[in-house]
Order: structure tokens, then sequence, then C-alpha cells
């Protein structure tokens, strides 16, 4: 029999004489009243009982009130010990499974230890739920706005949906339409791309992205025009030395913007610059708690050369050793090319 029910079942005057009834009014034991674990695990992810955690989500958390023996640490997700796969500071932890979490209720339970301290535990819930199959286009971004010229490369980035078949719609007047095939560059982000020919010109085209899933189609158009071999304003200064433009040397990222979030594992950045040009890439990490007012310092998860293609075109795939929402990512590009150096490109990434 519980202690919960045990004092219905006590005579009055012993229930009295126990002090678990004053006034006509129950009193539990004070035992009864406390939480079952300590509360010193602060900021834990998921939150506890959300009902809308991603199978793909990290499971971390921050110790409160001082460092922790590391020694002492076990974690536990639906009561298997994954402790050794796990991260684990003095500060905090963090398990990202190596397969997605199951549908429906998971647990979490710490156990860790203050030096010279009690044994503490901490556990709590959450519910996993299959992403809804919606299909969107969030946004197109391109590099035609402000005119490429000939040998260079026309790139177009569609967020939406991941998983979708997609393609790039390129509208050049009211009887031309010329379909670029896309592919999936990362979750979610889909590039096309078409190198622009001396004899093609354009003016004011107009880009349309197309995803497919199942039997639903989306269309969302982009919000600038696309420009190919444009010539400069009559009041427009001349090129140094009279020649034609070429694709300049500092790296601009086209399927990222300074303050966009990335999702996932592991995410890629796509990038132009001068045909063979060779970009150095430098990202840096830094995990914030308790909205921004603590972090545990910046590290730097890449610093590599990324040689172009012929196009300019470079790619960069990013793999941070651990996830964890809310990170922040900085980073610089800065490309070279023979003695020319360009002036750096930065901007900072959020990780969902």
């Amino acid at each position: 029999m519980s202690l919960q029910r045990s004092w219905k079942t006590l005579p009055l005057h012993l229930a009295l004489a126990a002090g678990l009834v004053t006034a006509g009014v129950p009193v539990l034991p004070e035992f009864q009243t406390r939480p079952a674990v300590a509360q010193q695990i602060v900021s834990p992810s998921p939150e506890p009982n959300a009902r809308d955690i991603t199978p793909e989500a990290t499971i971390s958390g921050l110790f409160e009130g001082g460092s922790v023996d590391i020694r002492g640490v076990r974690i536990r997700v639906n009561g298997q010990d994954v402790t050794s796969r796990s991260v684990i500071n003095p500060a905090f932890f963090t398990y990202r499974p190596e397969q997605p979490l199951p549908l429906g209720r998971n647990t979490v339970q710490v156990e860790y230890s203050i030096p010279r301290g009690p044994q503490r535990s901490n556990s709590w819930e959450f519910f996993v739920q299959q992403p809804q199959e919606t299909l969107d286009i969030r946004e197109i971004l391109h590099n035609g706005d402000s005119g490429l010229p000939a040998g260079t490369t026309f790139q177009v980035a569609i967020y939406g949906t991941p998983g979708a078949q997609a393609s790039a719609l390129l509208i050049r007047d009211e009887n031309t339409i010329q379909r670029l095939p896309a592919r999936e560059a990362s979750p979610g982000v889909y590039v096309a791309t078409l190198p622009v020919q001396r004899e093609d010109t354009l003016r004011n085209g107009i880009v349309v992205g197309r995803l497919r899933l199942g039997r639903t189609n989306r269309y969302a158009a982009a919000d600038l025009p696309v420009f190919f071999n444009r010539r400069p304003r009559p009041d427009a200064p001349p090129s140094p030395g009279g020649g034609t433009s070429t694709q300049p040397l500092q790296p601009q990222f086209v399927n990222v913007r300074d303050g966009d979030r990335v999702s996932g594992r592991s995410f890629t950045l796509l990038g132009q610059t001068a045909p063979n040009a060779v970009v150095r890439v430098t990202i840096s990490s830094e995990v914030p708690f308790f909205g921004g007012a603590v972090n545990l310092g910046t590290r730097t998860i890449l610093d590599r050369d990324y040689p172009a293609d012929g196009s300019g075109r470079f790619q960069v795939d990013v793999t941070p050793t651990v996830v964890i929402p809310g990170t922040r990512y900085r980073v610089r590009a800065t490309a070279r090319q023979g003695n020319a150096t360009s002036s750096p490109t930065e901007l900072n990434l959020v990780q969902n």
C-alpha cells in the first residue's frame, strides 16, 4: 500500500497523532511534497514535456551551481546508457543520437555529483512527432541582379521543404522559359546553375522556383530581376584598363544570408568568387545560454582553403562536432588570386 493512500485507512485519532490530518484537512508528510529529483539542470533541450520535437533532436543541458565531477556523470535516454557517446564537461552536456529518436514519449535521466557533494539525479520527458509533410517555398535568392558577364555562372538558391524535387524556371520573355534542374545541396536548400555565354543578353528576367512532393507542386518568384551581359549606364565610370567586367574576387555566399538559421547535423555553404581563385574560410562557434547572457566560449570548427572552379564556384560542407540549438556560427571568407587578396566577407548563422 502506498504512502499516498495509507493515511485514509487510519482511524482519525491516529491520523491526527501522525500529523496527517489538521482541522479536517489532510496533510501529506514532508517527504511527499519534495520534488522526486534535484532540479539542478537548467536550459534542458528539448524542454520538459515539449510535444513538437523532431526525431533528429539533440539532447543537452547546463549544470547549475558550479562544476560537476564529470567522472560521475551518467546519462540515460529511454533507459539506455549513452554516457560514452555524449560530450560532457563540468558546465554542460550534450548527446546527439546516432539514430532518430522514436516517436512518442522519450525520457532523459542524468546522474551527477558536485565535488565532495552527494549524488544527484534529474530527469524529464518530451514527445517526438513525425514532421508534417507540408510543401513550402520560403525564399528564392540569386546572384544575377547586378548583371553577370560572360564566363560567370548564374546561381539560384531555393529555400523550402526538404526532400522535394526542385527546378528553377528562368523567364526570359513572354515566349521563352528556360528550365534549370536543381539539386538539394543541404536539407531544404536547392541550387540551380547556368553558365552565362557571351551572346546571352538578358534584361529583367524573372526567376520562378518550383518544388514537387508527391502530387503537390509549389511555385514562388524571386524578388529581384535577372540581368546577363548588361552594359554599364552611360554615367557609370569605365572599368580600369577599358576591359570588360569580370567576376569580383571578394567571395559571396549565394545560398545563405547574414542572420539565417541552419538546421540538421550539417550544412553547406555555396559561394561565388573569381574563376580559379582560392578562398580561405574560417568558421567559429559560440554556444549561448540564458538568452545569450552566458556563453561557453568561442572555438574554431573549420579553417581551410577551398579552390574555386573555372566558373568561380566553391562549396563548403560544415559538420560541427556538437550540434546545440542556438549555437552561433561566425563565417569569414577571403579570396586570393595571384598577388591580389579580396576584402573579407563575414556573416553570422544560428543553429535551429
